[in-house]
């Protein structure tokens, strides 16, 4: 259930970032500069950037800006000063809900589109690297952690000290590349190469800090706007393959504890549709009766109890679910095992006796 999984993930209950780290707020990203395209098979002499990154020092001029480097046919290209400034502010117009920037905060840098060579002539960025360098003004000293991601293979120096050398990623994650960087007063230096795939060619690195409410309020009114935009005339939203009902029910689910009334129109229909027929998979069925809990419908209590008691049955010996009745020799796993919980917990919460008619089975409590 990835789809119903990622929508009460990001709408239902945003999560803060770590604290703000001290003396985010006293970094200063200065102009950004970039080399490239240079061909992979370019980049390994001794001249190459990513030797002479050994020769930064905090403190002192980064004084390889004003060499040049074998570049595509044998040309020989200099480092530019594209405006990405300007890159990302037509980037953040163009975002629904764009992430301020302080500190450390790259922005997506869109290497393809800040190249000179590569906009005159796009073949060039197949199977080549670029470089991007930007000094760091700082303060205070501090150890400041931040996460960084590319498209692409990264390597990233820190002052002249490799952090990350040829990792891959398809895309940037606040996850990618956890780091913390040991900053000092005045200038530091920060040097990424990036070599392209078949995916993108970019870079981003974000400062840790505290998500400020009025963005999270924000972010919640823009999923919930976002799940009532895309309700079907008939109450449903549309379906994960297989599992019918699933995608409605965590709609459902999510626009309640979202703010939505359980009385508004939207709910209504919502459970209207996921009366007509029940589900029948662990994952559908625990969905079901989390979103009946939320509905709050006294119409719903004897549903409620033998959607929990198909739940019961379910259950394997060895306390596991698998996707449904008849696993088929199966053991289940822990997913299955989690969405069971949750939906037994919303049949108790709903006042769900629970049994088996065997006896064999516990109790729901």
């Amino acid at each position: 259930m990835s789809l119903a999984a990622s929508i009460l993930l990001l709408v239902a209950a945003p999560i803060a970032a770590p604290p703000q780290a001290d003396g985010v707020d006293a970094l200063r990203l200065g102009e950004w500069h970039m080399l490239g395209p240079l061909p992979k098979s370019s980049v390994t002499g001794l001249k190459s950037p990513s030797v002479l990154a050994g020769k930064m020092q905090a403190g002192v001029p980064y004084t390889n800006l004003a060499e040049t480097h074998e570049g595509p046919e044998n040309m020989r290209l200099p480092w530019t000063q594209p405006d990405v400034a300007a890159f990302l502010t037509k980037q953040d117009a163009d975002a629904i809900n764009p992430r301020s920037r302080l500190g450390l905060d790259t922005g997506k840098i869109e290497i393809a589109k800040l190249l000179p060579l590569v906009q005159a002539a796009p073949e060039y960025s197949k199977n080549a690297t670029a470089y991007l360098y930007v000094p760091v003004y700082a303060n205070a000293m501090s150890t400041t952690p931040v996460q960084c991601g590319a498209e692409g293979k990264v390597s990233l120096w820190w002052n002249g000290k490799p952090l990350i050398s040829q990792k891959r990623t398809s895309q940037f994650s606040a996850s990618s590349f956890p780091l913390k960087l040991d900053v000092v007063p005045g200038l530091n230096h920060l040097l990424v190469e990036v070599q392209s795939n078949t995916v993108g060619w970019s870079f981003e690195m974000q400062s840790l800090r505290r998500i400020d409410n009025p963005r999270i309020h924000r972010a919640i009114d823009l999923g919930v706007q976002y799940l009532l935009d895309r309700q079907a005339i008939d109450g449903s939203w549309p379906t994960f393959q297989g599992y019918p009902n699933g995608v409605s029910a965590l709609a459902i689910y999510t626009l309640v504890k979202s703010g939505v009334s359980p009385r508004h129109e939207s709910v209504l229909k919502g459970l209207e549709h996921l009366r007509q027929k029940r589900g029948a998979h662990t994952y559908v069925v625990a969905l079901e009766l989390m979103a009946y809990h939320a509905g709050a419908d006294p119409q719903d209590r004897e549903l409620i109890e033998e959607l929990a008691e198909d739940l019961v049955d379910w259950q394997m010996p060895n306390g596991l679910w698998a996707y449904g009745q008849g696993s088929g020799g199966w053991s289940g796993d822990l997913s299955n095992a989690q969405y069971a919980a949750l939906g037994l917990r919303a049949a108790a919460a709903s006042g769900a006796k629970g049994s088996h008619p065997m006896g064999s089975k516990p109790q729901v409590k």
